[in-house]
């Protein structure tokens, strides 16, 4: 880390939370109890404090199976709050609004003015020209722009906060 940040320009470092083979279970342990949700937010703020982090990439939304969002709105808004509390940030890994054939997803226009005020950025999976739960060839730029159109169709601030990655394979 240290190696990283030398050199007179500060890097901001922040790594990726995956709540990667969590089950159904996992999540109802955390959500039914305040207790246990904010101990899981307390482990990642004192873990990315302890590290010298500078915040956090927060991969939840498309691993979480559930029927309903408001739990999930409740986990990112409290992690958001603690961080911020320690000045730290937090960006949030959402998949795109729509899939190849204009398969909705999971995440929506609606998701993304809830929690654009409460997070300092979203990143928008449009790597692939995808199906849900099955990659795709490399996406075509219309899709792209058409995703983040759909997620703040009015430029500022709000559409300023969506970060894409560009891949460079295939």
């Amino acid at each position: 880390m240290s190696k990283v940040r030398k050199g007179g320009k500060h890097v901001k470092i922040v790594p990726r939370l995956l709540f990667d083979q969590w089950t159904l279970n996992d999540y109802h342990i955390i959500f039914s109890s305040d207790t246990a949700l904010q101990a899981l937010v307390d482990t990642v703020v004192s873990f990315l404090k302890a590290y010298h982090f500078d915040g956090l990439t927060l991969e939840v939304w498309s691993q979480y199976m559930g029927d309903t969002k408001e739990d999930l709105y409740l986990l990112v808004s409290k992690m958001a709050d603690s961080l911020h509390k320690e000045k730290l940030k937090i960006i949030l890994v959402i998949p795109p609004p729509f899939y190849a054939g204009k398969k909705p997803g999971a995440f929506d226009k609606h998701d993304f003015e809830l929690l654009a005020p409460v997070l300092d950025g979203f990143s928008l999976m449009t790597y692939d020209y995808s199906e849900h739960g099955r990659p795709g060839p490399n996406a075509p730029l219309q899709w792209i722009k058409d995703c983040v159109l759909t997620l703040s169709p009015e430029k500022g601030k709000q559409r300023s906060k969506i970060l894409m990655g560009l891949n460079f394979y295939g």
